[in-house]
């Protein structure tokens, strides 16, 4: 069915990803578990320096997306439990450092190479 074709598409994707940006200093990529499959919606990288990584990207013509700018206990759904800002400095760290780059299931190889080695060159110039 078409799910598991875009899924193995998006899978790809992710694993080319994966491969160009190992090793790559200040970026954490997406891992996962043996016992299970990830369907990558989104591709969200942890980095340091992630605004100025998000404007080097964009001026270079790669859309990208801070899908979770907060974390849960910050955002006024959950206001009502009266959770301040530094009871969770972990999730509140994370969100500050995430940043989702293009994922769909017909992007090719030269936009994951041009997108990957735009990501290794602007942490090689820091």
């Amino acid at each position: 069915n078409f799910i598991d074709e875009w899924t193995n598409m998006r899978r790809k994707v992710a694993r080319k990803y994966s491969q160009l940006l190992e090793g790559v200093e200040n970026l954490i990529i997406p891992s996962e578990y043996d016992n299970a499959k990830h369907v990558y919606h989104l591709f969200v990288i942890r980095v340091e320096k992630r605004d100025a990584l998000l404007e080097y990207l964009n001026i270079h013509g790669v859309a990208t997306g801070i899908h979770y700018p907060l974390p849960l206990h910050l955002t006024k759904a959950y206001q009502f439990l009266g959770i301040e800002k530094g009871r969770f400095p972990v999730a509140e760290k994370i969100c500050n450092d995430i940043l989702s780059i293009p994922i769909y299931p017909e992007l090719t190889d030269m936009h994951i190479e041009y997108v990957a080695n735009l990501i290794k060159m602007f942490y090689s110039k820091r």
